[in-house]
């Protein structure tokens, strides 16, 4: 049972990140006017892309990757595939007489973010510390590590996958838009005979049954042909994902290091945790000036 010093403990460690996170909230354009919306946004491109990874970074490096607890890992991971399916059952049911496809696309993705794809790392390692120990903060990085490297990298794949079916789906739009069109001088001579006209028309079954074989085989050469396109877009997504990297070569350097008994020189040490120390206050500082700027 959780008695009261433990939820001094929980409190004492959770009260510094929204000591943060008010700081950012309050110190946007609407209320002390320090920092606009320009300067946000430079914040949070700071946090993405220095503060932050090397923030996983240090956590990756003293990561034990002999010990880790695939059970747990399993276990998160089975959760995850029934929030997924029970997801997509929920937002299935409930577009399916509208036979809006990519609203239940959305609601998927944006209801597995919200509910699987939570912000452990910068919250939950302290709180698990204050909680249970060392031992359950060293889980929370394992699940998080994995997170970043399986989880967040599919959720990247299916917005590739969203943004080429949406774009597929807004050209064949168009060309039933231009196809729709019928050309009046078609019907000028509108005074000939029968022959006349059904010679016309069999010119004109003729035309629209190639025009069909031709778009099939257009469809069909587009089909195999998105796949490298995708393969690339999602490749060059996470090639500037520094997040994905500080986990990999986090991960790499790990394995070494524990196999080896290696450690990092103390200069190249210092560095990383001069950097990860901002990592924490500007991730939540970040979060306060977004929260004020967009709500």
């Amino acid at each position: 049972m959780i008695g009261w010093v433990d939820i001094g403990k929980i409190l004492s460690a959770i009260a510094p990140l929204y000591f943060a996170l008010v700081l950012g909230y309050c110190s946007s354009k609407r209320w002390w006017r320090i920092f606009t919306a320009e300067d946000s946004e430079a914040i949070n491109r700071l946090v993405a892309w220095f503060a932050l990874p090397f923030f996983t970074f240090e956590f990756t490096l003293h990561l034990d990757p002999y010990n880790v607890r695939y059970s747990l890992i399993a276990a998160d991971s089975i959760s995850k595939l029934i929030i997924v399916i029970a997801i997509g059952i929920g937002v299935g049911l409930r577009f399916r007489k509208e036979g809006l496809c990519t609203a239940v696309i959305d609601c998927c993705i944006s209801g597995f973010s919200l509910v699987s794809l939570t912000n452990s790392l910068v919250v939950g390692v302290p709180m698990a510390r204050a909680m249970y120990g060392n031992w359950a903060g060293q889980v929370v990085v394992q699940l998080s590590i994995f997170q970043a490297i399986v989880w967040l990298t599919s959720l990247m794949v299916v917005l590739e996958v969203r943004k080429a079916f949406v774009s597929d789906a807004h050209d064949d739009s168009n060309r039933h838009e231009e196809g729709s069109y019928i050309d009046d001088d078609t019907f000028v001579g509108g005074s000939g005979t029968n022959e006349d006209m059904q010679s016309l028309e069999e010119g004109v079954s003729d035309a629209t049954n190639q025009d069909l074989r031709g778009e099939e085989a257009v469809t069909v050469a587009g089909v195999n042909g998105a796949r490298l396109p995708l393969f690339m877009s999602v490749a060059r997504k996470l090639a500037c994902n520094p997040n994905l990297h500080a986990s990999v070569i986090g991960i790499s350097w790990a394995c070494i290091s524990n196999r080896s008994h290696l450690t990092l020189p103390p200069a190249l040490e210092g560095s990383v945790q001069i950097m990860s120390r901002s990592g924490l206050g500007l991730a939540m500082f970040s979060m306060g000036t977004f929260a004020h700027m967009h709500f």
